[in-house]
């Protein structure tokens, strides 16, 4: 029995002695080869598996061939290999010239060696020469274009000769009719045509036979008018079309398509929910705007304002699955202030509301929907509008939203700005800061230094200042008189008032105050408190104070 010593090194391959496979690939020293000085055992170890692994499965082959395969007989091992690769490629080529049928010759190729083939019927057909395979393929394609069929080997309800015979000369029951060499219909039927159920179709098959090509002008054709089209003829009914604008997608330049009145929800009643409007998945990168305009039935207490107006701008993502840099207004009236951009999962849409909002005899319109860029063509027209009252398996986020101001007392946010009116001007215009600094500086009073702390101030470019503040004052005895000492925050030039608290009664804690002024100068004052406390000293009281100076 043949026999081998070739065993594999590391065959327990632990992680922490060994480099795994990603590793591995990364390694430098595997790359660039081993550093001096500095190579890796668990490098190693992996280096040493994958080689003596190799070199094992190959000395199996040789064994399962009959031949030894020793390590200390190179020469030995490299005839066995070759001995052994022979015999196998021998065996094949003894297996293939001893077939019963051989699969190469002339004449010798049976169904039994080609085997099942499938017909792949969706190869266009083409004159040049190609496989069997692909040339049955093609067959296949033009069998079902043929047929019109799903498939190549499906039948078709009717055969070619059966369209054949329908087709006649002679009016007949459930037969086709065949123009004459004029392009008229036979003149047999034109007696029926007063017989016609209505008198709009007696007319119209009157025209078409009288007609000198079998044809008709657009105006000869009438019919009934109805769903707000109030032309007769089909001619002006065209032209009413137009003027009307009923088309919903046009392209007014190239890369760009506008879509207008895409959806609706009307609702005669009141209803609770969040609107979802769905949008189509876009196929790439493009910008849009859209212009959502609605009506919701409430009073505000100084009368029904109802209509609404929503603008949403931005961008689809490169495939045209997300909402991106999206920009929102919306206008004050809206039942909504919530206004998210997402995905069902399946469409885009854009959500109104949550599921609590209330909505009051809505009636909601997709106005417009404008889309440029790359993914502006591929855009289909199955919008919608419904009212949904759970958003699982929604993805959305919420945008910015810039609500419009109203005319009447608008609550403005942030940092408004307005034209800043003319020194002097006295008017109903609004007044901003800088008009305000403007005029208080012309008088020579603009600030110019304050603190609007507890005991603050405030300086003025004339020279003015006005300070203020408290102090706490603690009960020295039960009766009689305590000094009250006051600091200015800053110190004035010269003084031309003081206020401070003259008395005070309180019948909770028994406190009765009375306040003189003593001395005034420019860092402070000095005033006497006349008391009469029944709880005795220790009590405080707070004493405010007002001055004016230069």
């Amino acid at each position: 029995m043949a026999e081998s010593n070739f065993k594999v090194f590391n065959e327990e391959m632990s992680s922490d002695r060994t480099f795994s496979d990603a590793e591995y690939s990364v390694a430098t020293q595997r790359q660039g080869g081993v550093i001096p000085g500095m190579a890796l055992s668990r490098l190693h170890n992996k280096l040493y598996r994958q080689s003596t692994a190799m070199a094992k499965a190959i000395a199996d082959f040789i064994v399962a061939q009959g031949y030894d395969c020793k390590d200390d007989d190179i020469p030995g091992i490299t005839t066995a290999l070759q001995a052994a690769m022979l015999a196998i490629a021998e065996d094949a080529v003894d297996t293939h010239s001893t077939a019963a049928v051989l699969d190469h010759p002339d004449n010798s190729v049976t169904d039994a060696k080609i085997g099942n083939r499938t017909i792949t019927d969706t190869t266009t057909a083409a004159a040049a020469a190609n496989t069997l395979t692909n040339l049955l393929g093609m067959v296949g394609y033009m069998l079902k274009s043929i047929t019109g069929k799903s498939n190549w080997n499906t039948l078709p309800a009717t055969t070619i000769q059966a369209i054949s015979d329908l087709i006649v000369t002679t009016a007949a029951a459930n037969k086709l009719l065949k123009l004459d060499a004029s392009g008229k219909l036979p003149a047999d039927i034109t007696g029926n045509a007063t017989t016609a159920t209505t008198a709009n179709t007696a007319t119209n098959a009157t025209n078409h036979i009288s007609a000198a090509s079998g044809a008709h002008a657009a105006s000869a054709i009438t019919f009934t008018p109805t769903g707000g089209i109030t032309e007769v003829t089909t001619q002006a009914a065209v032209a009413g079309v137009d003027t009307r604008k009923l088309s919903k997608d046009y392209a007014p330049a190239t890369g760009v398509r506008v879509m207008r009145d895409l959806a609706q929800y009307v609702n005669n009643s009141i209803a609770t929910g969040t609107i979802k409007i769905t949008i189509p998945i876009m196929t790439a990168i493009s910008f849009f705007d859209i212009d959502i305009v609605g009506f919701n039935r409430y009073y505000s207490g100084s009368g029904y304002k109802s209509a609404w107006k929503l603008r949403i701008s931005g961008q689809f993502s490169t495939d045209g699955t997300v909402f991106n840099a999206t920009d929102v207004l919306l206008s004050p009236n809206a039942p909504f202030t919530s206004v998210r951009c997402g995905t069902d999962g399946t469409n885009l849409c854009i959500l109104l509301g949550t599921t609590s909002t209330a909505w009051d005899y809505p009636a909601i319109n997709l106005e417009r929907f404008q889309s440029s860029h790359t993914g502006y063509a591929a855009l289909a027209n199955n919008f919608s509008i419904s009212l949904i009252t759970a958003e699982t398996g929604y993805t959305v986020t919420s945008p910015i939203i810039k609500t419009l101001a109203t005319l009447e007392s608008p609550p403005l946010t942030g940092t408004p700005t307005a034209p800043t009116a003319a020194a002097g001007t006295s008017t109903t215009q609004l007044a901003t800061t800088a008009f305000v600094q403007a005029a208080i500086n012309a008088l020579g009073g603009g600030v110019i230094a304050y603190s609007l702390a507890e005991n603050g101030y405030v300086k003025f470019a004339n020279g003015l200042i006005l300070q203020w503040g408290n102090v706490v004052h603690t009960i020295q005895s039960r009766l009689g008189t305590d000094a009250l000492s006051i600091t200015f925050p800053i110190s004035f030039t010269s003084v031309f008032g003081f206020i401070a608290d003259s008395s005070r009664y309180s019948v909770a804690d028994g406190h009765i105050y009375g306040l003189q002024h003593g001395s005034l100068t420019t860092t402070g004052a000095k005033l006497q408190i006349d008391q009469f406390n029944t709880n005795g000293a220790g009590q405080s009281a707070t004493f405010y104070w007002c001055a004016v100076g230069m």
